[in-house]
């Protein structure tokens, strides 16, 4: 009986920031019928990943950790693999809970996620770790990612682990193409996270479906992986309906079983969230320099008139303004203050009823507008967090206090619409012309202020949106309406 023939897989060794090929090149033996690039593929997920990664077998051992994990844990290789959960101090409160996924026996993906306090790691932030189960012919198996930063190179047990399966689950998009930048292979995070379906990528150039769509920029990141040139790089992606997301591409050349140049890995991560919370912080810090410059400009000049001498209705006027910078530069404080809170919330059901029933009496009392309310005769649970009052406050504050009308009118209207509630905020003010509507909402233009940021910023953590119209169609000067959209509760 022959020997079934063997082949053998080519990894460049990394070298400090660039793939290099030496006599030294590591070598992966398979089978045929394994030339999938699975291997390759999984070696360059982990080497482009920040996550620590470990995979757990059914008897609750490790069969796989890579380097960012024993890092993370501040252990060796050898005092990880092989070894029952059990055994390994830092990830012993993890036994119940992989126990648990591998007694559901799921026979699809299921994903959770749980907090790990610092100390439990010897580290002073806590960290979020995912567990993935999944069933392969080999067994259950559960994938554990650590959110922690690090460099990565992998060590395996020699053993059959579930390379497709660790590579369809991942977190971050993964992707392979030619020498001409077509894909040849694109796992499911990316597809999802760019609004495509697999069958619409592969075989397509990845440039077509960025927002440079530049063919010399194809040809430069080509050439750079020709030569070996490993980098990261950030690029923008544009979904169907025209949403861009902005990631961050970790791209590396890939060989043929010959060391011939076939075409580039990369593992592509979503950084909207980053990028967003660079923005906001760019934002407040804008109004910080801006708005309160302002205002201490005014107690400035102010308390410069109160020693002037002049007559006691000046000064009087003096003492009020100053008293006003005050109140906004304490209002301003307070907004970002929350802002900065934000994201620690967590989102649960909240009547929205009883809420803005309460920030309506202040409304009204504050500044004396007549308050019309629709639909809010029962209770509606949303899906929102502890700040919800202060998001309806705004918008109610943001109708009575931009209306220098002595009668003041507002109307509060409640619809449903899908699985969302719609909250219509409508006001007999001055109104908002069309072209500031365009840029209400953006951050660099700031006619919006603070207020209106800080809305937005709540609307989009809650799951929802705010929209702006005219109280009269086609006639601003008639007031504004602003519509909050919330999810309604299960």
């Amino acid at each position: 009986m022959h020997e079934a023939p063997q082949y053998k897989l080519f990894i460049l060794p990394f070298h400090g920031d660039k793939w290099v090929n030496t006599a030294k090149t590591a070598c992966l033996t398979v089978a045929p019928g394994r030339m999938d690039m699975d291997r390759v593929l999984f070696q360059a997920m982990v080497d482009g990943s920040d996550e620590g990664m470990a995979v757990i077998s059914e008897d609750l051992k490790v069969v796989y950790v890579n380097a960012a994990l024993c890092s993370t844990l501040g252990l060796k290789t050898t005092d990880i693999l092989d070894h029952h959960l059990d055994e390994i101090s830092p990830l012993e409160f993890l036994a119940n809970r992989v126990a648990e996924k591998m007694a559901a026996k799921t026979s699809i993906p299921s994903r959770s996620a749980l907090r790990v306090p610092g100390d439990a790691l010897g580290k002073d932030a806590d960290c979020r770790v995912v567990l993935d189960s999944v069933r392969t012919p080999g067994g259950i198996f559960v994938i554990l990612r650590f959110d922690e930063e690090h460099a990565t190179v992998f060590s395996r047990r020699e053993a059959d682990l579930p390379y497709d399966v660790i590579l369809d689950t991942a977190i971050d998009g993964v992707a392979v193409d030619d020498v001409k930048g077509r894909f040849t292979y694109v796992n499911r995070a990316l597809a999802e996270m760019i609004g495509r379906t697999r069958e619409e990528l592969l075989g397509r150039r990845w440039v077509e479906f960025t927002k440079v769509q530049d063919d010399d920029f194809l040809f430069e990141k080509m050439a750079l992986r020709r030569v070996g040139e490993t980098e990261r790089y950030e690029l923008e992606w544009v979904r169907p309906d025209g949403s861009i997301v902005p990631t961050l591409v970790s791209a590396s050349p890939y060989y043929d079983e010959h060391g011939n140049f076939v075409g580039s890995v990369a593992v592509i991560t979503d950084i909207s969230e980053l990028k967003e919370a660079e923005e906001t912080v760019k934002f407040y810090l804008s109004l910080l320099t801006h708005d309160i410059s302002n205002q201490l400009q005014v107690i400035l000049t102010s308390t410069g008139l109160l020693d002037s001498g002049l007559p006691a209705s000046y000064v009087d006027e003096a003492r009020r303004d100053i008293t006003e910078a005050l109140e906004r530069c304490n209002r301003l404080i307070t907004k970002i203050k929350r802002a900065a809170k934000m994201r620690d919330l967590p989102i649960g059901n909240i009547d929205l009823t009883s809420v803005l029933k309460e920030k309506i009496k202040v409304v009204e009392r504050v500044y004396e507008a007549k308050v019309h309310v629709e639909n809010f005769e029962r209770p509606i649970m949303v899906r929102a967090n502890a700040l919800l009052g202060e998001l309806l406050w705004n918008l109610l504050e943001n109708a009575a206090r931009h209306n220098p009308k002595e009668d003041k009118h507002i109307w509060v209207k409640g619809f449903r619409k899908d699985e969302y509630f719609g909250i219509s905020i409508e006001d007999n003010g001055p109104g908002i012309g069309d072209a500031k509507k365009a840029i209400l909402f953006d951050k660099s233009r700031r006619w919006g202020g603070v207020g209106l940021t800080l809305v937005t910023h709540m609307a989009r953590e809650c799951g929802g949106w705010i929209e702006v119209h005219d109280r009269v169609e086609g006639n601003p000067s008639q007031g504004a309406k602003f519509v909050l959209y919330l999810p309604l509760a299960e």
